[in-house]
Parts: structure tokens; C-alpha cells; sequence
């Protein structure tokens, strides 16, 4: 049995830990980081062609203030499988990813012909990457801060023994807050696989001079979870 150490905020849903479990991978849930819902004045919606969606947590927090009614019959443009499904189960009907499935995907889907004098709406956190383009508006909608799971001491243990296989970083923001959080970091990371969700997160582990071992090909758990 392979231990597997997830850093995200949100747990696995029961399939995937069931998937995981068939596999031989043990999970262990290290949340690293906590989201929260910042203050946001809701802008006129009917200038907007399309809502730009890049994760599950920007829209959750977005309807806390925005009743569904008012934005189902909206098109979206989604960063990738996932959250299209998510937004599918919430009730809307008109979605669109990328070829890319990333920020940068749909940067360059947005500057295609059909699109051309499009309004978007972008819903995002605090820190996130950047879409750029003339017709695009910004909307904060929550943050992200660094967390201090219940079950620290364990997992520092665990990394400290080499028990831990894997650690999964999901985001830039899960690596800073074990660096933040870890003393010993350096001598922690190297007992252990490093695996990031995406180029991105990629960038940042390496920025710090770890080595990365994976990134899925798809951005997600079940990609990681089949392939080890």
C-alpha cells in the first residue's frame, strides 16, 4: 500500500477514493489551504456575453450572492472537464472548455473570430492567473489563505520517516503553505515523490529547486490516481 499525501482543501469524492483504495494508494488529507468569500459588489450581468469559470469554489462562492435564476441562461467558458461537469450539475446548459485546459487555453480561445466583441465576466480568487483581453472584467469573489491541518504533526512524521510515497500539490498555493508550515521542508520533500496537478504549480515547486516526478497529462486526481 502506497501513501499518498493530498494538500488541497477539498476531499476526494467517494469514487475516487474507492478507485485509489482498488489500486493499492492509501490517502492521507493534509489541507493546506482554506478558502473564504470576500466582499464583492455584483455588476450589471446583462452586459456580459459569457462567464469565465476556472475553478468549483469561484462560482460557489459567486451564487452566495448571485441568485441562479439570474445567470443560468448565461454561456460559460470553464478551464476544464471538471468544472464544466460541476457547473452541468448546478443547471446551466450552454458550457465551453478549452483546447488547453488552463488559463492560457482559454486566453487563446477568447481571441478566436467568433468571439470577437464578446463581453466576459472572469469570477475568480484573489490570487490567480491572469486572462488578458480588452473585453474581459475582473471579479474577486473569495481567497485563499494558508492552513494549518489538525493533523500536522502526523503528516510531518510520516514525511520525516519516508512514509509518504507521494505528496500531490494541487496548486502554487498548497507548496508555499507546506514551505510556510513545515520546518525541515527541504529534508521533508526529498524523502518523498513530488506530484503537481499542473505546469503551473510545476514552475513554482521547481522555482524552489525541488524536482517534480509527475504531472498528469489531464489536470486531475483521477488522472494521477490511474496512472501511479
Amino acid at each position: 500500500m502506497k501513501n499518498i499525501l493530498i494538500t488541497r482543501e477539498e476531499k476526494l469524492d467517494y469514487k475516487l477514493e474507492q478507485l485509489a483504495e482498488e489500486k493499492g494508494l492509501n490517502i492521507i488529507y493534509c489541507p493546506l489551504i482554506k478558502t473564504q468569500k470576500v466582499n464583492f459588489k455584483v455588476p450589471d450581468l446583462d452586459k456580459y456575453d459569457y462567464l469565465i469559470i476556472t475553478s468549483q469554489n469561484a462560482i460557489k462562492y459567486f451564487l452566495e450572492d448571485v441568485p441562479f435564476g439570474k445567470i443560468s441562461h448565461k454561456k460559460v467558458i470553464a478551464v476544464g472537464e471538471k468544472t464544466k461537469n460541476y457547473l452541468k450539475n448546478l443547471g446551466f446548459k450552454d458550457t465551453i472548455i478549452p483546447e488547453i485546459k488552463s488559463a492560457r487555453g482559454i486566453e487563446k480561445l477568447i481571441q478566436e473570430k467568433q468571439f470577437k466583441n464578446k463581453k466576459f465576466l472572469f469570477i475568480r480568487a484573489e490570487k490567480g492567473q491572469e486572462i488578458k483581453n480588452e473585453n474581459l472584467d475582473l471579479l474577486i469573489v473569495y481567497k485563499t489563505t494558508f492552513n494549518k491541518p489538525k493533523n500536522f504533526e502526523n503528516c510531518a512524521e510520516m514525511l520525516k520517516e519516508g512514509k509518504v510515497d507521494y505528496v500531490i500539490f494541487s496548486s502554487p498555493s498548497t507548496f508555499y503553505s507546506f514551505l510556510e508550515n513545515f520546518k525541515d521542508y527541504e529534508k521533508l520533500l526529498n524523502n518523498t515523490k513530488i506530484i503537481t496537478i499542473g505546469n503551473t504549480t510545476k514552475k513554482a515547486v521547481e522555482s524552489k529547486g525541488f524536482n517534480v516526478y509527475f504531472v498528469p497529462e489531464k489536470p486531475s486526481f483521477e488522472e494521477i490516481i490511474t496512472v501511479l
